[in-house]
C-alpha cells in the first residue's frame, strides 16, 4: 500500500524533514522485515533553488543576479541528497516526492524507477494534448517538450527528476535485499520561468525550461494532475494507492 499526502503550499525545508522521517522509517522496516507502507508526497513550494549536496554553484549562469536574488535567504539555496545539480522550485510547480521500497514494488533499479516516472509524466502531458519526449542530453533524466514556436531553442525541459537511494544488505551475506528511494520529480504547471534563466537547469548548459501554461496558454487544475498521477502509478505498480489527502505538518 502507498500512502499519499497533499501538503499544499509549504516551505521546502519542512517537507524535507517529513520526507526524511518517512525514508528512515522505511529503511528500518526493510532491515527488520516489519511491514511498512510506501509514501507519495505532493507539495508546492515558495521560491527556492535546490542543489545537490557536495557541489558548488558552477551551473549558475548569471552569478551577480543570482547572488542578488538569493541574498540574505530571500530565495533560499537548499542542499539535498540527490543527483541532478541545481534546479528551481516555486509556485505553480508540482513537486512529487516518493518514498518507496523499489524491490517490494517490483522494480529492479533506480534506472527502472526513473523510466517509470518519465512514462507517467509523458502520460500526464498527453492527457492535455502535450507531447513529452525523453532521451535528451545523453543520459540526463527528465521530460522535454518540443514546440516550433521556439525557433532558437525548440526543446525545453518541463519535468526534472532526482532521488536518493539506500541499498539494504542482508547481514549474513551482504547481498542487497532492497533498494529504498526518497525523491521523485517536479512538473512545471504554471511556474515563473524567469528564475530558470539564472541557472543551467539540472546542469544542462544552455537549456531552457517550460511549463504547461506556456505550451497550452492555460493552467490545468493541480488537483486533477495529482489524482491522475496516483492512478497511473497504481496501475504501473499494480498496487492500491489512495487519492492524496490533505495533511498539515
Amino acid at each position: 500500500m502507498i500512502d499519499t499526502y497533499w501538503l499544499g503550499f509549504l516551505d521546502m525545508e519542512r517537507k524535507l524533514l517529513f520526507q526524511e522521517e518517512l525514508f528512515q522509517n522505511l529503511i528500518t522496516s526493510a532491515r527488520s522485515g516489519a511491514p511498512a507502507n510506501d509514501s507519495l508526497i505532493f507539495a508546492e513550494h515558495p521560491p527556492c533553488f535546490s542543489i545537490q549536496k557536495d557541489t558548488n554553484l558552477q551551473f549558475v549562469k548569471n552569478r551577480s543576479l543570482f547572488e542578488r536574488v538569493t541574498k540574505d535567504g530571500r530565495v533560499p539555496i537548499i542542499k539535498m541528497h540527490r543527483g541532478g545539480s541545481i534546479t528551481y522550485h516555486g509556485p505553480g510547480q508540482l513537486v512529487v516526492s516518493s518514498v518507496l521500497n523499489l524491490t517490494a514494488c517490483g522494480l529492479k533499479s533506480v534506472e527502472e524507477y526513473f523510466l517509470l516516472l518519465e512514462r507517467i509524466c509523458i502520460a500526464i502531458l498527453q492527457e492535455y494534448g502535450v507531447t513529452g519526449i525523453t532521451g535528451r542530453e545523453g543520459h540526463a533524466r527528465g521530460v522535454w517538450v518540443e514546440d516550433p514556436r521556439w525557433d532558437t531553442e525548440p526543446e525545453r525541459k518541463i519535468v526534472s527528476l532526482g532521488t536518493r537511494c539506500r541499498a539494504i544488505l542482508t547481514p549474513e551475506t551482504s547481498i542487497v535485499s532492497a533498494y529504498i528511494v526518497s525523491g521523485g520529480f517536479s512538473l512545471n504547471i504554471a511556474t515563473d520561468l524567469s528564475y530558470f534563466s539564472l541557472i543551467h537547469p539540472c546542469g544542462l548548459i544552455g537549456r531552457k525550461a517550460t511549463s504547461i501554461k506556456e505550451v497550452l496558454g492555460y493552467i490545468p487544475p493541480s488537483k486533477d494532475i495529482r489524482e491522475l498521477i496516483c492512478k497511473l502509478l497504481a496501475n504501473a505498480l499494480d498496487m492500491p494507492i489512495a487519492l492524496p489527502m490533505w495533511r498539515t505538518i
